[in-house]
């Protein structure tokens, strides 16, 4: 009885102390660095070197903070009207600010550095690998007006050829030859550039996972069930049988549509 008392009362020490705000995590190396679009570096000992065409000033920031990253810091630099749009490894924000409100957060105490978004920071690797493919996909920041962006990449001889706009992000889809590559990067409103690759279907050789779990045997295929005109679903087990979508007034509802909702048995 007198142990069971004394693990119920016995708390992780470790839990407290970090609750309480005594404990800090063990510092990393990489906390000092900045890893981006294929840049890796420590922005106090050295900036990296980027082409000429792929600098350039905005209103877009990199805040590189002193981490670990709390909260109480992405708190008070929001506080100063700054707003963190997306991490980067390590321990730094994509962020919009005036120059005014950089001086003040250059001056908190657990912020390391603070430069520009460059233009060659927007740049996928992937660009590395792919010589000519020439659809490109530019996701603009979310408070920018892609009609605004959509006439500047017209002007620069870019094809639309679509515009996605949904509550999460924005990206034009354009076709234009990859020297302008950089002339897009450099449109302040540009987020992000990637080459648009054609979707490629995967792990179209598994039928036999479903179908026998023999390699190479797909037996009800062989039969000639191809499900031609069919709509089939599976579902592993863990299933609650009382769930709207497999209940008893749901399988009545859908048979009487022609469409049978049955149980196996393994």
């Amino acid at each position: 009885m007198l142990l069971i008392i004394g693990l119920l009362c016995w708390v992780d020490p470790y839990l407290v102390s970090h609750q309480s705000g005594t404990i800090a995590p063990p510092y990393l190396r990489e906390y000092d660095y900045i890893s981006i679009a294929g840049y890796y570096f420590n922005p106090k000992e050295k900036l990296p070197e980027i082409p000429a065409e792929l600098t350039g000033a905005s209103n877009y920031f990199l805040i590189h903070l002193k981490g670990p990253i709390y909260d109480g810091m992405k708190q008070t630099m929001e506080s100063y009207g700054v707003k963190l749009i997306q991490y980067i490894p390590f321990n730094a924000f994509i962020t919009k600010m005036d120059e005014t409100k950089k001086v003040m957060i250059e001056n908190l105490s657990f912020v390391n550095w603070v430069g520009y978004y460059e233009p060659a920071f927007k740049l996928s690797t992937c660009f590395n690998t792919i010589k000519n493919e020439n659809q490109i996909r530019v996701q603009i920041f979310y408070d920018e007006d892609e009609y605004l962006v959509k006439n500047k990449l017209m002007n620069l001889g870019c094809e639309i050829l679509e515009v996605v706009v949904d509550q999460f992000v924005k990206i034009i889809t354009v076709r234009t030859d990859l020297g302008n590559l950089s002339k897009i990067a450099r449109l302040s409103e540009v987020m992000y550039l990637e080459p648009y690759l054609e979707p490629v279907l995967f792990n179209n050789l598994a039928q036999w996972v479903t179908q026998t779990w023999k390699q190479a045997n797909r037996r009800i295929w062989r039969k000639g069930i191809l499900g031609q005109g069919q709509v089939v679903s599976t579902a592993d087990t863990g299933i609650l049988t009382s769930h709207d979508m497999i209940c008893l007034e749901t399988r009545q509802f859908l048979s009487r549509l022609g469409v049978i909702i049955q149980p196996i048995e393994k």
